[in-house]
């Protein structure tokens, strides 16, 4: 250590390390002393290491830089302690020619290239409250299901609010498993991309005749309205999405309660897969097919059919464009991730649909 020491010329110098090379010649004289009596070995040695703990350098984890401590003099600050140098550091070289233009490997420093700027101007804090204040007003509502009005003003004001702090879109962030906090629909099933594209597929067709409950006169609305209407009859269980770089897979459970305060007769997996594209606003869905897993429905006398049922969406709704002259390529849709962090995503859909996700895993 001692010979490793002596060979730094940051080390050895007076005038940078005063206390270093003082310590440097204490332990040199200590090792050319012979050591005649055990008490003097002890001493030597215990002055040793006392060197060599001062000598050794400390350990920094590789692209972690040391936190530089500014040395200041009485008479820079009267309250300050007395400086440990007088001597003033001599100012760095400013570098020249490929030494300007080459990369800095210190961690955190950035190139032109990089969003640097933008993402220092995203105030996380703020967002993180923002974040908080949606996801409590959320509690309480069923996630929307039993929402009023009122309720449902609030959760679009606060969303509004969080969605003005969204950081720049990361299609990585996107990727994970999320669970419903909160759909603006009554019906949980509709945060599904089978719906949005069944909507799609409708688009412009009314309804003959008007429904109970419908927003509107559009077919798509009065078919969720009359499906809205069967609730008491069946509850909806855990609803997620789970992305990944080229897929989205929706998962809503629902269970068929007949009769009230009786268990439920039978539970489903209804699962909606569709190619996911990301777009500079969110993701391109391109619905593939949607299934019904896991059903104990199937168990049921002349429901057998049910287990394991799968619909070609894609396929079906181009059939049903091309024979009725729905709307084309219905099957595809977007999803606009309007604010997308780590714990909380917010979503809309073309048809104005909202929904908020809490990051599962």
């Amino acid at each position: 250590i001692l010979a490793s020491y002596s060979g730094t010329k940051a080390h050895t110098d007076k005038q940078t390390d005063t206390g270093g090379y003082c310590y440097y010649k204490l332990a040199a004289q200590e090792v050319s002393r012979p050591a005649r009596h055990p008490k003097m070995l002890y001493s030597q040695l215990l002055t040793l290491s006392c060197c060599v703990a001062f000598l050794t350098p400390r350990v920094v984890p590789r692209g972690v830089v040391p936190r530089q401590v500014q040395l200041r003099s009485m008479a820079e600050d009267a309250d300050d302690f007395p400086s440990d140098s007088a001597v003033p550091d001599e100012p760095e070289p400013e570098p020249t020619g490929e030494e300007a233009d080459a990369p800095s490997d210190v961690e955190g420093d950035t190139g032109e290239d990089c969003a640097a700027p933008a993402v220092e101007a995203w105030n996380e804090e703020l967002a993180l409250d923002a974040e908080t204040a949606l996801l409590d007003r959320c509690l309480g509502v069923d996630r929307g299901a039993s929402a009023s009005e009122a309720d449902r003003n609030d959760v679009e004001r606060l969303a509004r609010s969080l969605e003005a702090l969204a950081p720049p879109l990361d299609a990585c962030r996107l990727e994970g498993v999320w669970s419903l906090v909160y759909s603006s629909e009554p019906g949980l099933y509709r945060s599904s991309p089978f719906f949005w594209s069944f909507s799609r597929l409708l688009e412009g067709k009314t309804s003959p005749t008007p429904v109970p409950g419908a927003r509107n006169s559009e077919l798509a609305e009065a078919v969720y309205a009359v499906t809205d209407a069967l609730g008491p009859f069946y509850t909806v269980g855990d609803a997620t999405q789970t992305i990944t770089s080229t897929q989205l897979v929706s998962e809503v459970e629902l269970s068929i309660e007949p009769l009230p305060n009786l268990p439920p007769v039978g539970r489903s997996l209804m699962t909606s897969t569709a190619a996911a594209v990301p777009t500079a606003t969110g993701l391109e869905l391109t619905l593939e097919k949607t299934e019904v897993r896991d059903s104990t429905l199937s168990q049921l006398p002349g429901l057998g059919f049910v287990s394991d049922l799968a619909f070609p969406t894609k396929n079906a709704f181009d059939a049903l464009s091309n024979a009725l002259q729905l709307t084309p390529d219905a099957s595809t849709v977007q999803l606009l991730a309007t604010y997308v962090s780590d714990g909380v995503r917010v979503t809309r859909t073309e048809g104005g649909y909202l929904f908020v996700h809490e990051r599962a895993y």
